[in-house]
């Protein structure tokens, strides 16, 4: 027998499995449950720890974002494997990909419940993006800028705000209105690598968790009254963040296990149950305590939007509509056209193929003429998404040529630092003071990034070329001797040795993956490395 509840959430084959039981007064969603990302699956563990349960397995996946739809029986996902999200029905039928073009790196992920549309960070793309999956019109929101890495996104409909958090260059958490607009970085400072993002609906409160300082901390939404709630010896390096009854719960990449703290009586602290497979990613706590009934003004007719209606924390109406690429909205700030103005409004149900554009250049961080690029190229994007034949096409980044070539240039270690030394010796300058124990240098180009080792306090930093915006990729604590160091520029990995620990590791610059690729063995001192990325090969 197939049951349903009067809302049709979930199915008798889930009822049985946990909870021993299928009969008509059985109502799953009265059990909440730990909805956990893990490699290749998606898991059901009870918030006890005593059960657990594959919903999902497939050995191509690799999964990091999860979230849930609970009065309609869905989760979704994020999947870097095959650069797509998905949903399925919560007992793991009716798989179906939701979003799967012009994406890089699809990581943070954040269902609106109240409106029906996903939310995401592209850690690839730099951006945070919105998909209303009934009108098939797709948006981007926020581009997050060249040396961003958002990773974390959480929406409250209930309020119209939207969180990401960012551990790239410069690491902060940051706010927006869930239309796109009012953005603003709430918290920059004592903040490393910002992983996962987790509200408490009824007191809009924010908490997120730390993988480098191994922290958890909350404030409001205004980024105000922060709090620590534990720190490293209780913690080592958390990832996915969700929050339930006054209770956070978290997956550790360390210890492979997932964690519950009490947010009231943080002396309440506990493991709940060991993911064994790989590093458990994302993770939330199914319940509709956690999905509040909302009603917005896009529950009515789609708020007259002709293509998306978004809810804003900041516009008076409480919602704003929206038009997908290569679309521009009316004067009646309600319909969207494509073509001339008075054109009539499209259908809302497919995007127009795109029309023609030219190549222009954009605002970039590293730079945008040959004044100002201290030896880099400058970066063109094209206006209306052009390719090389002209035609348009998904934000398609363009390396425009100098005339003359850049010139290059050594960065060098010494007393002052680390210093820049042009090429014909005449003359110099220091780019980052007090980095005195640097034992391996190395950059990446195409993100303007430079990277050290520091084998006296353990750790490994990078800035931008300039000097600028210093920030620690692996912290002292998180590997002991640090001695080479080898940036893969293609895949954006970063490499290093470790003489005292006797091991070669590698972390993910762009999803925060670490790995311990080999250990070398005693009698051994791994020392210089390099990567060559065009043939694969390490040395």
């Amino acid at each position: 027998m197939l049951w349903r509840d009067v809302t049709g959430v979930f199915w008798c084959s889930i009822a049985m499995t946990l909870l021993k039981t299928c009969d008509s007064t059985t109502d799953s969603r009265e059990e909440p449950f730990i909805l956990l990302g893990n490699g290749n699956t998606i898991q059901w563990i009870s918030l006890d720890g005593s059960e657990g349960l594959p919903l999902l397995n497939d050995t191509d996946y690799d999964i990091i974002g999860v979230d849930y739809d609970i009065r309609e029986g869905w989760m979704f996902w994020t999947d870097v494997a095959s650069r797509t999200i998905s949903k399925a029905k919560l007992d793991g039928s009716n798989v179906t990909i939701l979003v799967s073009d012009s994406m890089r790196v699809p990581d943070g992920l954040a269902w609106d419940w109240a409106t029906k549309k996903v939310y995401w960070s592209d850690a690839g793309r730099k951006r945070i993006e919105v998909y209303d999956p009934l009108r098939n019109v797709r948006q981007l929101l926020k581009s997050t800028g060249s040396q961003s890495l958002p990773r974390d996104i959480a929406v409250d409909p209930t309020t119209g705000w939207l969180f990401w958090t960012d551990w790239g260059g410069s690491p902060k958490v940051e706010r927006m209105s869930m239309d796109g607009t009012a953005h603003t970085t709430i918290i920059s400072t004592d903040i490393v690598w910002p992983s996962g993002l987790a509200i408490d609906y009824a007191t809009h409160t924010l908490f997120w968790s730390d993988a480098s300082l191994d922290k958890l901390e909350s404030s409001d939404f205004d980024g105000q009254h922060r709090r620590i709630l534990l720190e490293r010896r209780f913690i080592f390096y958390p990832f996915g963040l969700a929050f339930f009854n006054s209770t956070l719960y978290w997956g550790d990449w360390v210890v492979g296990f997932v964690y519950r703290l009490s947010v009231v009586d943080p002396t309440d602290y506990n493991y709940v149950r060991p993911v064994l497979e790989s590093e458990p990613t994302g993770l939330k706590v199914v319940s509709k305590v956690n999905q509040p009934q909302v009603e917005t003004p896009c529950s009515t007719a789609n708020g007259e939007c002709s293509h998306l209606c978004l809810i804003s924390a900041t516009s008076p109406s409480g919602y704003s509509c929206a038009c997908p690429r290569h679309f521009r909205l009316g004067q009646n700030r309600r319909d969207c056209y494509s073509g001339k103005q008075g054109s009539e409004p499209t259908a809302a149900t497919t995007e127009v193929p795109p029309t023609k554009g030219s190549c222009v250049q954009a605002n970039y961080t590293a730079c945008c003429t040959s004044d100002n690029c201290q030896g880099l190229p400058p970066v063109c994007t094209c206006s209306a998404e052009c390719h090389s034949l002209g035609t348009c096409c998904p934000d398609i980044e363009i390396i425009c040529p100098l005339s003359p070539p850049p010139k290059g240039f050594l960065v060098v270690a010494n007393e002052d630092g680390l210093v820049r030394l042009e090429l014909d010796g005449r003359s110099q300058s220091v780019l980052v003071r007090g980095e005195r124990h640097t034992t391996a240098i190395d950059y990446d180009l195409s993100s303007n990034t430079l990277f050290w080792s520091d084998v006296v306090l353990g750790r490994i930093r990078r800035s931008f070329l300039n000097g600028s915006d210093v920030t620690t990729v692996i912290g002292s604590g998180r590997t002991e001797s640090p001695e080479g160091i080898a940036v893969d520029w293609v895949n954006q990995m970063l490499y290093w040795t470790d003489a005292r620990a006797k091991r070669i590791e590698v972390f993910d610059l762009e999803k925060g993956h670490r790995r311990l690729l080999i250990t070398t063995g005693e009698g051994t001192l791994p020392r210089t490395i390099i990567v060559d990325p065009t043939t694969r090969s390490l040395d």
